[in-house]
């Protein structure tokens, strides 16, 4: 005679973690992912730009990812893994390689007028990396810093007293930007000068 039976629900593969990827400083990427149902720890697959393969086991929700190149792609998985070894879907995330020198196309008059016109960097040799700002030929502001290789580094441009004036007089529509980054040949880029 049976008095009841019963059938254990099927189980159901949690969802994917929503992976979030963000260059940290030098050469760290942070890592971040939301929980996924019954997970005990957390298996992170990275694929480097260079074909670099990391894998990293954790209990925690983050992990910094170091030793990646500067500028370098990255390709992460991230899965759950519960008390019976089973798995999550995978989630992942891609962070575009960066190139080795991001100049702004356009810079508002009053942030430049602030020193707020950037240039970020990615040194293949240590060094420095090194932009002059330049109107009709003369140079009218300047900026640099210490880059060691494989780092990323945003250098700000700040304008002398002379072209200070000559900004705030509207008599700049556009620089001429030489940037020189150790490890690379120097490059020119042209920089509009916007009203406001």
């Amino acid at each position: 005679m049976t008095v009841a039976t019963y059938t254990a629900p099927a189980w159901r593969r949690p969802a994917a973690p929503r992976v979030r990827l963000r260059r940290a400083s030098g050469r760290v990427v942070s890592v971040r992912w939301t929980p996924t149902r019954g997970a005990r720890r957390y298996l992170v697959a990275a694929r480097l730009g260079d074909g670099t393969r990391r894998l990293l086991t954790t209990r925690g929700r983050s992990v910094p990812l170091r030793g990646v190149p500067a500028g370098a792609s990255a390709d992460v998985t991230v899965l759950g893994v519960d008390a019976d070894a089973r798995r999550s879907a995978e989630g992942r995330a891609r962070l575009a390689a960066q190139p080795p020198l991001v100049v702004p196309r356009s810079v508002r008059r009053s942030d430049l007028l602030r020193g707020r016109l950037t240039v970020t960097c990615a040194s293949g040799a240590d060094g420095d990396c090194a932009a002059f700002a330049r109107a009709g030929g003369a140079v009218i502001g300047s900026g640099s810093r210490a880059v060691r290789a494989g780092d990323v580094a945003r250098v700000r441009v700040r304008l002398s007293r002379a072209g200070r004036a000559r900004v705030a007089r509207r008599q700049v529509r556009s620089l001429a930007l030489d940037v020189q980054v150790a490890g690379a040949p120097a490059r020119t880029a042209r920089v509009r000068v916007r009203p406001g």
